[in-house]
């Protein structure tokens, strides 16, 4: 019954309980009568898997609450009747001579013994097979298990062996000054147990300076370092907040042996005590401000010889997110700046968008937006149709007769090409017409797009475009060993 009510393939509905009861009593009729047996009606055989089944799903959405006494004895109460389930023989003698008169065939001997041995207890097949997946997974989580065990053996060896390391040091210690003192020997005796009680309390701030020991200055004043940290983790391997915090913490007392902690895991805080999350968030925006003042400086200390290049791009497509990145190069290093989000991918919008980013900057340097508009020399982004004359209606907000160059990057395959070569898809789209190569071809194009020329070649171009070498339809790398065999290009490496 479960089996038949599983989620068929995309496009088809699941079938209902009704019609899983009605085949399974079918199939369960069926099987019977090849055996000889005559059976119960089938709408009855349905009728009584139906009703088996919602007890089944009663029971096992019981939640665990509220399984008591009663809820164990109805489970043990099912599991004894599901043993009679699939006996669906006709019990009434007068049905079952005339289903034998009606079918021409009577039950002899051998069917009625057949029909008493299914009737006794099952006798259950073991079948010497172990799943391979299980077995896979058991053989890598043991692996796993012998990598940790190995690990953890080889750090008690390296303790034990930093230990003897350390009392050597203080033995050859304690022998040089005694040697240079002379002084008693109860005293001297004294002062070496002294050193060695308070050895393992020293250790671990011995091994760094006081400067690096803890994570705050005093209990109000946390260490600028930290902040710079987060900032550079969250900013460059994309974590978030929590997690940079934490991959602080978690580095510092693995590799050094310290007792920091996270804010809120004691009651007490000390100077190993993380900062809270939203001091964490305050220090972050107000290094962002810093960073986007030098990148005007950088640009306001320009002379006329030095080339300003924005770029813009943007995302509007599902499983890729809603979002627009801009950046300005400035003697040929990039700067980025903050990722906004957008809502659609118009000529209006992204207009609006980088004049909000220009407001940012005005902010956070006091730079006028117009001034750093007009600082711009050349703007690139790709040959989409929404990112002409976007710069027009940004000169038209700011009140600014500069308008910067536009430059294209080419980064869509389907731009690159030749000209002769889209000139003739276009006959041939022309020539078929669009509703037959719809209908026989591009059967999962949209009918919204303004040529099938330009799908087609987008569709060609993205089996061997590495923007999708991790897809598992992907054949760039096939395409690059092709290409190189007929020596269309060059090995890479």
């Amino acid at each position: 019954m479960l089996y038949l009510l599983r989620p068929k393939v995309a496009g088809k509905a699941q079938r209902l309980r009704g019609d899983a009861a009605q085949l399974l009593a079918e199939l369960l009729q069926e099987h019977w009568l090849f055996c000889n047996v005559y059976t119960i009606a089938t709408k009855n055989i349905s009728t009584r898997i139906l009703k088996f089944y919602e007890e089944f799903v009663t029971l096992l959405q019981t939640r665990k609450q509220r399984r008591n006494d009663q809820f164990f004895k109805k489970a043990e109460a099912f599991n004894n009747k599901a043993h009679e389930l699939f006996d669906v023989f006709c019990q009434d003698s007068a049905v079952l001579k005339s289903l034998e008169k009606k079918h021409g065939v009577t039950m002899t001997d051998m069917e009625w013994e057949f029909l008493a041995d299914q009737r006794t207890e099952r006798k259950m097949y073991c079948e010497d097979f172990v799943d391979r997946k299980w077995m896979k997974a058991m053989e890598r989580r043991q692996r796993d298990m012998q990598a940790l065990d190995k690990m953890r053996e080889d750090a008690r060896r390296e303790q034990e062996q930093n230990k003897l390391v350390a009392s050597s040091q203080d033995s050859e210690e304690s022998e040089t000054d005694s040697q240079k003192m002379e002084t008693d020997a109860d005293v001297i005796l004294s002062s070496s147990d002294e050193s060695n009680g308070n050895c393992d309390k020293e250790t671990c701030k011995e091994e760094l300076p006081p400067k690096y020991q803890h994570i705050r200055e005093s209990i109000r004043k946390v260490r600028p370092e930290f902040y710079e940290t987060v900032d550079k983790l969250q900013s460059c391997y994309h974590m978030s907040k929590a997690q940079a915090s934490a991959a602080v913490v978690v580095v510092e007392n693995q590799l050094f042996g310290r007792r920091w902690k996270s804010h809120g895991e004691s009651d007490v805080i000390d100077l190993d005590t993380l900062p809270e999350s939203k001091s964490v968030r305050y220090a972050g925006k107000s290094i962002e401000v810093l960073a986007l003042d030098e990148i005007v400086k950088e640009i306001m200390d320009c002379d006329e010889q030095v080339v300003v290049t924005y770029s813009h791009d943007g995302s509007k497509k599902q499983g890729a997110g809603s979002f627009s990145v801009q950046g300005i190069t400035v003697k040929g290093r990039y700067r980025s700046l903050p990722t906004l989000s957008i809502a659609s991918e118009s000529r209006q919008n992204l207009a609006d968008l980088k004049v909000a980013m220009l407001q940012i900057l005005e902010a956070a340097s006091g730079v006028a937006s117009k001034t750093l508009f007009e600082k711009i020399d050349f703007v690139i982004t790709d040959q989409t149709s929404h990112n002409f004359n976007v710069d027009e209606l940004v000169a038209e907000s700011l009140e600014s007769e500069h308008i910067p160059d536009h430059l294209f990057c080419n980064v869509h395959p389907t731009l690159m090409f030749n000209r002769v070569i889209t000139k003739l898809w276009a006959e041939i789209e022309n020539t078929l017409g669009r509703d037959k190569i719809y209908s026989n071809f591009l059967v999962n194009a949209t009918t919204s797009a303004s040529s099938v020329t330009e799908q087609a070649l987008d569709c060609m171009t993205r089996l061997i475009n590495h923007d999708f070498d991790h897809k598992p339809w992907n054949k760039s790398r096939d395409f690059d060993i092709h290409a190189t065999t007929k020596q269309i290009c060059e090995p890479e490496g």
